[in-house]
């Protein structure tokens, strides 16, 4: 199956994380249900092939070596940009320290493009892929998948209205105005505040860190007095250019 990513200039970046994030994800969920539907046939040839005592005997050596062949038998995940080495080390980047951080809890950029470039030259071409490759885990580490199918879309807006547990909000800055002096015990004040699901994912867009990089025009010394308002000011990719 073959995916394409058109929201990706050559020598730039995405403007924003998020959809790149969820487009990696969906390739991995693909490959993950080729993987299962294989497994599916094959496990149906091993039982049309095999006797019952033998299955019973070595059930967890043929799973064990079914997992194996199959994973052969789909190949290797083959990415390409138009050079193959900027936008392709980039995703090969990302996809591969997801996969890290979601069992290890860590990543390794400067290590992961370091051993890409050992093999082949200009692995993430730029200096503005390699500062989007940290963008992009910051997003990751911060905003988790929240795209729904759907099918289960009611089912999850049942379970967004549920009230939060007072361990998780203990990790959100939720606490009032004139409540941050440390008067009240965290605990206290967690057990104060009832929020639903639905209301803590809102609050969570607040929590996305805005790109500096996509706004410098408008931050430069020259031109911050004649901004009416610092808290709103126009992005590079669509700011009027005034001659």
């Amino acid at each position: 199956k073959q995916f394409q990513f058109t929201a990706w200039p050559d020598y730039g970046t995405p403007d924003y994380p998020q959809p790149l994030l969820l487009f990696i994800r969906r390739v991995s969920q693909v490959r993950s249900q080729l993987m299962h539907h294989l497994q599916q046939e094959r496990l149906i040839n091993e039982e049309k092939t095999n006797s019952r005592e033998l299955k019973l005997s070595h059930s967890s050596d043929i799973h064990n070596s079914m997992n194996l062949n199959v994973s052969n038998e789909i190949g290797p995940l083959i990415v390409h940009c138009s050079a193959g080495v900027g936008r392709t080390g980039a995703f090969i980047v990302i996809d591969s320290q997801l996969e890290r951080l979601k069992h290890e809890n860590s990543v390794d950029i400067f290590g992961a493009v370091s051993r890409m470039r050992a093999q082949r030259n200009f692995m993430v071409q730029t200096e503005e892929q390699y500062a989007f490759l940290y963008d992009v885990f910051i997003e990751a580490a911060e905003v988790h998948g929240t795209e729904v199918t759907a099918h289960g879309l009611y089912n999850h807006v049942v379970k967004l209205r549920q009230p939060v547990p007072t361990c998780v909000l203990a990790g959100y800055n939720l606490l009032p105005n004139g409540l941050q002096d440390g008067s009240l015990s965290n605990n206290h004040i967690t057990s104060s505040i009832k929020l639903s699901s639905l209301e803590l994912e809102f609050k969570r867009l607040n929590r996305n860190l805005l790109n500096k990089r996509q706004i410098t025009t408008a931050l430069t010394n020259d031109n911050r007095t004649k901004n009416r308002d610092l808290e709103i000011l126009p992005y590079e990719a669509n700011r009027v250019c005034l001659s």
